[in-house]
C-alpha cells in the first residue's frame, strides 16, 4: 500500500468511528442500546467505537442502522487519485 493512501485510511477511519459515536450519543443512544439492538454484548460495541476492532462491513451496517445512520460515498475532491486529476 502506498504510504499517502495508508496515513489517510488511517485519518479516515479514527474520524468515521468518531462520527459514529457523536451520531450514537446525539441521539441519545448508549453503547447498552446499539449492543441491544444489533444483538452483541455491550462489550463488543466499545472496541467498534474505539477503532480497536475492526468489524465486518455486515455488523458496521447493522450498527449504523441501529443509530439511525446509513454507510455512504462520498467523493473526495482532494484525492490525488481522482480520475479528473490523473
Amino acid at each position: 500500500m502506498a504510504p499517502e493512501i495508508a496515513e489517510k485510511a488511517s485519518d479516515y477511519v479514527a474520524d468515521f468511528f468518531d462520527e459514529m459515536v457523536y451520531a450514537r450519543m446525539s441521539r441519545g443512544l448508549y453503547q447498552k442500546d446499539v449492543a441491544r439492538r444489533i444483538g452483541v454484548r455491550m462489550t463488543h460495541v466499545h472496541p467498534i467505537e474505539c477503532g480497536k476492532y475492526m468489524p465486518k462491513l455486515d455488523t458496521l451496517v447493522r450498527y449504523l442502522m441501529a443509530i439511525g445512520c446509513k454507510l455512504a460515498i462520498v467523493d473526495d475532491p482532494d484525492s490525488p487519485f481522482r480520475r479528473d486529476q490523473a
